[in-house]
């Protein structure tokens, strides 16, 4: 029997975010995806873009 620790983030949403809860929501309902899983799949999206634009920049030597 495997013994499995689930990792919890608690994520306090400051009065200027929350107007970003609504946008969460229809994106979980789009990827039909939990609300952790939905922000960190657009972490791991955007962490590639600028990764994507740092290796762009190096490649054209700005």
């Amino acid at each position: 029997m495997q013994n499995t620790k689930q990792q919890r983030i608690c994520l306090n949403v400051s009065k200027r975010n929350k107007k970003y809860i609504p946008i969460i929501h229809a994106v979980m309902q789009e990827t039909n995806l939990s609300m952790a899983d939905t922000i960190f799949q657009t972490m791991k999206e955007k962490h590639d873009e600028i990764e994507s634009k740092k290796r762009n920049r190096q490649l054209l030597g700005v």
